[in-house]
């Protein structure tokens, strides 16, 4: 006789899952960065594997994170946490949301980091967050020159230009 699983079962076995696949993950990458790249260069600052090492720790960290909250979080296990919606319409955002990344990967070299992150901005909030506010155009116009700040001035990652430009 088969067994039937609840929405909150369902949620909690797919959050647990996709934690150890994260943390996983980036437990791998962790170890590939530390021991392929130089975390710190010559000089002693950054190297080739600081921000590799970097990211693949927070992703060590989120999924042992979100593990610990649905093994030993109260509301999950009391049943009170919120369930996955598996409906088309919450699907299709989710869809939109991936779609708008490949989107911006695809024109990043063309259009150049800061157009590229403009447009990826703009779609996400007005599009698929339908959001229509002042705060929205604040962010539309200085979030991605701010990372581009951070990332090409501070930090000196060179960032693609956009060949349209040249």
């Amino acid at each position: 006789m088969p067994s039937t699983v609840s929405r909150s079962q369902l949620t909690r076995r797919v959050h647990v899952v996709l934690a150890l696949v994260v943390a996983v993950v980036g437990a791998v990458l962790l170890f590939m960065t530390l021991t392929g790249l130089e975390f710190l260069g010559a000089d002693g600052g950054p190297g080739a594997g600081f921000f590799p090492a970097l990211v693949s720790g927070t992703l060590v960290a989120l999924g042992l994170s979100l593990l610990g909250v649905w093994i030993l979080g109260p509301q999950a296990r009391n049943g009170e946490a919120p369930e996955l919606s598996l409906h088309s319409r919450d699907l299709m955002r989710a869809g939109a949301v991936w779609a708008t990344l490949a989107g911006f990967t695809a024109v990043l070299e063309l259009l150049g980091f800061i157009v590229a992150g403009e447009v990826f901005v703009l779609v996400l909030l007005v599009f698929v967050e339908r959001i229509r506010t002042w705060g929205l155009i604040l962010a539309l116009v200085a979030l991605p020159p701010a990372v581009y700040f951070l990332f090409a001035t501070l930090l000196e990652v060179r960032l693609p230009g956009g060949s349209l430009w040249i």
